[in-house]
């Protein structure tokens, strides 16, 4: 056994891996879902919301579809103010 392979299981770090990339994208979509419902809601379009947010349509689409990742904390607070909700009403 190499000193390497001693000291790291391979297989253990690539399903950790897998579970971090996983619930990354769980929680896009969890976001992304949410910021829809509420736009849905508030009778908004995407164009309108992403007009108010300053962002293009095609931002917020990839938001609410859980294709981009880790928008700003700035972005998630002018989202809820848009929105009207808190800003933990997002991640829920």
């Amino acid at each position: 056994m190499s000193p390497l392979s001693a000291r790291f299981d391979a297989g253990a770090i690539i399903s950790a891996f897998e579970r971090t990339i996983a619930t990354s994208y769980i929680s896009r979509c969890v976001l992304g879902a949410q910021i829809k419902r509420l736009r849905k809601l508030r009778g908004l379009t995407q164009v309108e919301l992403a007009d108010k947010l300053g962002i293009t349509q095609a931002y917020l689409a990839q938001l609410e579809s859980g294709v981009r990742a880790n928008p700003t904390l700035d972005l998630l607070q002018r989202i809820a103010k848009a929105l009207k909700v808190d800003i933990t009403k997002l991640l829920r």
